[in-house]
């Protein structure tokens, strides 16, 4: 065994956002989304909540990968909005306010965060 990367590709970014969900949802009061992501084309290609009932994962796997991050973002944070009904939902869509942060800056490593484009997105 050599010191390379296995299967996954150079590219292959892990991105995570995490948030407060109502309480009696779970016993850490905290949901993650944590997302594979192309790093040539920015596609998800994964997708990861926890916790979560698995009807909602899916969900949110079928509405997430193939999604361009630079252009699919409010598109995605729309079909949550207007398609779930859910306790979960208002901390769903802060943590992927979240992971956009580490996104950007995964882009920009030495540029600061972009917190005024991030408020541009339709909550």
């Amino acid at each position: 065994m050599g010191s390379d990367e296995g299967n996954a590709p150079k590219t292959t970014l892990i991105l995570s956002g995490q948030a407060r969900i109502p309480k009696g949802l779970s016993e850490n009061q905290v949901i993650q989304v944590v997302i594979e992501l192309n790093g040539d084309n920015h596609e998800v290609t994964n997708v990861s909540v926890h916790p979560s009932l698995d009807v909602v994962q899916n969900f949110l796997r079928r509405a997430m990968i193939g999604i361009n991050l630079e252009t699919g973002f409010t598109p995605l944070l729309e079909t949550i909005q207007n398609r779930m009904n859910h306790r979960s939902k208002m901390g769903i869509l802060t943590a992927l306010k979240d992971l956009m942060k580490g996104f950007h800056q995964a882009q920009n490593p030495d540029a600061p965060l972009p917190l005024r484009n991030l408020d541009e997105y339709q909550w």
